[in-house]
């Protein structure tokens, strides 16, 4: 419960800051009134958590370098090292493959190499591999067989003796319209009306696209999947549409508003 308050006002707080207040207002109450954080928030997994220190790593590290604050840098790298801490190497696999995602594009490039990445990643190294080290010391084998294999490779190889249940390609996708309802209908909708309109997108507003559409694929691939684990994407789903609600809100002329609310 107290994770998902803070990622609520973390929601908010990006929203403000990359836009203004009225955005971080409607985004953090986008998410606040998703049902995944509803039952997320009062039950004990850890996916409130793990997405309260990845998402925060990934917010506050994108704002840093789109709005040149470099003290939340210093917060983004930290607040990666407990989400590996929290639940292991994906985290760090999963905001590598998001930066390289970034890169990719021109416009988004800047928000990847205006990051001491190298200082970063050692800092990130430096915080986790203790806890792990003393792991493997504390378990040996059973560590290795319990977590390295069972909780993160065989999610992706999922061998016959891990598990038998097949739940298709579309899983998370099924996962991510029921679990973020009814904000998910939405956010198909803003991006039906991007398209449409060829609206002018800020690269930040794709950041959080290309975030999306990465935790929707990696996880989609993995063959063991949980559906907890697309709540990954429901911070950077209020953010964009309370940025795509502001664009929109722009764009009406004040005539045809002054018209409809006649």
């Amino acid at each position: 419960a107290i994770a998902a308050v803070a990622l609520i006002w973390t929601v908010r707080r990006i929203g403000q800051t990359v836009a203004d207040r009225s955005v971080g207002n409607r985004a953090a109450l986008f998410f606040a009134t998703t049902p995944l954080t509803f039952a997320l928030a009062s039950i004990g997994v850890f996916d409130m958590l793990y997405t309260a220190f990845l998402f925060g790593a990934i917010g506050s590290l994108l704002v840093a370098s789109a709005t040149a604050r470099r003290r939340l840098e210093c917060l983004g790298w930290p607040l990666l090292a407990l989400a590996v801490m929290t639940k292991g190497p994906v985290a760090l696999v999963l905001a590598l493959l998001f930066a390289v995602a970034l890169v990719v594009r021109r416009d988004t490039r800047p928000l990847v190499l205006n990051l001491h990445w190298e200082l970063g990643l050692l800092f990130v190294a430096l915080v986790a591999s203790p806890w792990f080290l003393y792991m493997t010391v504390t378990f040996g084998r059973r560590l290795v067989r319990a977590y390295v294999l069972g909780g993160n490779l065989y999610y992706f190889t999922r061998p016959a003796a891990f598990s038998s249940r097949d739940s298709g390609w579309l899983f998370y996708v099924r996962s991510y319209f029921g679990g973020c309802f009814p904000w998910s209908l939405l956010l198909l909708a803003a991006a039906i009306d991007t398209w449409r309109t060829r609206r002018v997108i800020s690269p930040f507003e794709r950041a959080l696209w290309v975030w999306i559409a990465l935790v929707l694929v990696f996880f989609s691939i993995a063959g063991f999947k949980l559906d907890t684990y697309i709540f990954l994407v429901a911070p950077a789903t209020g953010l964009v549409l309370a940025l795509a609600w502001r664009s929109s809100k722009q764009e009406i002329p004040r005539s045809i508003g002054l018209t409809l609310w006649i």
